[in-house]
């Protein structure tokens, strides 16, 4: 499930360039260096990957709880149907408005942090505004969060985390880099392959979940078509 951490993250950046790419393109680098320019970006981008990975490494301990009394495929499915349910609470127009006004005024509150950090140029100050983007309240976040969870296991966890603030860096980068000529590129239609791609993940736990099977000693069997477990 590794690899879907990292696609999830690919197409979830076109997300991310509406919600945060204003954010980026505001940041306070300050130099006409390029390859300076290059690497405040790139602390910014770690700093928010940092925190992915360490909302993971939790996620994936409290997975742990679950694989520890062999729970692993009840674990496995009810993480792919929250994550199917909280994609159409997300998505549905009539609860749009009130998850939107519970954002906002999450946002608010960690976009005060900001205010400091915003004016310096320090590398510090521009990994320290990157740690606290990753704060920042996102749909997709929690949805990748809850296969995190499916993982089962904390280092496991922050990897899959880590690997979707990966996916999502090329397009971070360039929009810092060249500013907010890619936000008009992107066609509205593109938003709507989050919800696809999360509700495929969803259906693959629920799957896995349900050819699972724990053995007396614990360990974990996938069954198959090809072969039957007992």
């Amino acid at each position: 499930m590794f690899y879907a951490a990292f696609i999830i993250g690919l197409v979830s950046s076109l997300h991310c360039l509406g919600m945060c790419g204003p954010l980026a393109f505001a940041l306070p680098v300050r130099t006409t260096n390029k390859w300076n320019k290059l690497f405040k970006y790139l602390l910014y981008n770690f700093g928010r990957i940092l925190t992915y990975a360490s909302f993971g490494l939790v996620s994936g301990f409290v997975g742990e709880g679950f694989v520890a009394v062999g729970l692993q495929k009840v674990l496995s499915i009810s993480a792919g149907i929250l994550i199917i349910g909280t994609i159409i609470f997300i998505y549905n127009p009539i609860k749009i408005v009130l998850f939107n006004q519970l954002f906002n005024s999450l946002n608010q509150k960690v976009k005060a942090g900001f205010q400091k950090y915003f004016q310096k140029s320090s590398f510090t100050s521009l990994f320290i505004l990157g740690i606290l983007n990753g704060l920042l309240p996102c749909g997709v976040i929690y949805i990748t969060l809850l296969s995190a969870i499916a993982t089962g296991d904390s280092i496991s966890g922050a990897i899959y985390m880590t690997l979707f603030g990966l996916g999502t860096m090329p397009m971070m980068l360039a929009v810092g880099l060249t500013g907010n000529l890619l936000r008009g590129k992107i066609k509205p239609v593109f938003f709507k392959i989050i919800p696809l791609i999360g509700c495929i993940v969803g259906v693959m736990l629920v799957m896995r979940g349900l050819n699972t099977k724990v053995s007396s000693n614990g360990e974990v069997r996938s069954c198959c078509h090809s072969q039957t477990c007992h």
